[in-house]
């Protein structure tokens, strides 16, 4: 696991240096509704 978050660790300061902010969801629930909604924008 220590390995798995050294590269997301890794990716973060990439997307930093471009301005890209990550967002943080606390389920995987939070995450599907977030993922639905903004589907559903689009269409």
């Amino acid at each position: 696991m220590d390995i798995f978050n050294q590269a997301l660790n890794k990716y973060l300061a990439e997307y930093e240096k471009v301005g890209i902010r990550p967002r943080y969801f606390e389920s995987m629930t939070e995450f599907i509704e977030s993922y639905n909604k903004e589907i559903s924008e689009e269409i």
